[in-house]
């Protein structure tokens, strides 16, 4: 929700209260989902998915599906390279790859956040 309050004309007040409302919640969300993830893990609970995907689709989905994705793209040239161009269709767990594409995304636009609060 917070992602389509940031999509419409906001004075910079409101933008970085709505920024921060924005990260907050992504942090916690986070937090949330690293806690479970971990605690399936110990408990030999985790259940990785086999089903047919196309990488590339996949990548590309996760990628232009984050908003904060799309943001960091045009800040920090955030960009992947596939260099077949066929379907690629492997088997695994198209879930665990998006989270594991993601990861150092929500980090860095973390630390990202945290600098310019500081600032």
């Amino acid at each position: 929700m917070s992602g389509l309050l940031l999509d419409t004309p906001l004075d910079p007040e409101q933008r970085e209260f709505a920024e921060i409302i924005r990260n907050s919640g992504d942090a916690l969300l986070t937090i949330i989902n690293d806690i479970l993830d971990f605690s399936k893990i110990e408990a030999g609970k985790m259940e990785i998915e086999e089903q047919p995907f196309d990488l590339r689709e996949a990548v590309e989905a996760a990628l232009e599906s984050d908003s904060s994705c799309a943001r960091l793209k045009r800040a920090w040239k955030l960009a992947y390279e596939m260099r077949r161009r066929r379907a690629a269709v492997i088997v695994g767990d198209v879930n665990r790859l998006r989270q594991i594409l993601l990861k150092p995304v929500e980090q860095r636009r973390q630390v990202y956040g945290a600098r310019r609060e500081s600032n």
